[in-house]
């Protein structure tokens, strides 16, 4: 379930997953963000332009 072909780019689709605070591990352990780089404390990266014009190509409005 992962698509290559855009750089920086990777899709999760049925059956996949994406790991990320409060997942566990297989011991029982917590994941947690490490200081200062919660997603409340960095802005999102940029789109890609390919990506965005892929969306822009196939959206109908």
């Amino acid at each position: 379930n992962k698509v290559r072909g855009i750089p920086g780019c990777d899709f999760r689709g049925e059956g996949g997953y994406i790991i990320a605070p409060p997942s566990t591990n297989g011991k029982g352990k917590t994941y947690s963000w490490l200081d200062n780089l919660s997603l409340d404390d960095i802005p999102p990266p940029a789109m890609p332009s390919e990506l965005l014009n892929t969306f822009l190509r196939t959206c109908s409005y």
